[in-house]
């Protein structure tokens, strides 16, 4: 969190802020795989742009979506809002997530957060805890909010940046 708070004057790309940001989740918060999914340039589609943990054949690095959809992660991209899926809210979101999506994420417990630059959605984090014995908990869904913040910061400087 640190070291990309001190990054937020833009003098970071933005490769390098994901690595960070995906570095502090995976190492940082113990979450086994990670996803970062980019809006597309005609706005249809939002597709993995960097993953870390997840296995070189993994359907995880094939994860997109379409960010006007209803289902979960279509819903999300309305605002800025994240969501822990978990046995409490499974019958609830469970008929919002389509087999589609289940296969490439797998079942179980997952966070996801959308990312908002300008009140517009550029990207959405997921990531979860499929190779460990560990399971998700409170204090890990805060630290991912916490860094999924810091990178929509990240991503506003970016794009100031550019103008």
């Amino acid at each position: 969190m640190e070291e990309i708070s001190a990054h937020l004057d833009g003098s970071l790309n933005l490769h390098d802020m994901m690595s960070l940001v995906l570095k502090g989740m995976h190492e940082g918060i113990a979450l086994d795989r990670v996803v970062f999914a980019l809006m597309a340039a005609d706005r249809s589609a939002i597709k993995a742009k960097y993953v870390m943990g997840a296995l070189p054949d993994s359907p995880l690095r094939q994860f997109q979506f379409n960010p006007t959809s209803p289902e979960l992660f279509g819903r999300l991209m309305g605002k800025a809002q994240g969501v822990w899926f978990n046995e409490g809210n499974r019958k609830t979101l469970e008929p919002l997530i389509t087999e589609t999506t289940w296969q490439m994420i797998g079942h179980g417990e997952f966070f996801a957060m959308s990312v908002m630059v300008h009140g517009r959605p550029v990207g959405l984090f997921y990531a979860d805890r499929k190779h460990g014995s560990c399971a998700l908990d409170e204090h890990a869904y805060q630290e991912f909010k916490k860094l999924c913040l810091r990178a929509a910061e990240g991503l506003a400087h970016l794009a100031a940046c550019r103008t």
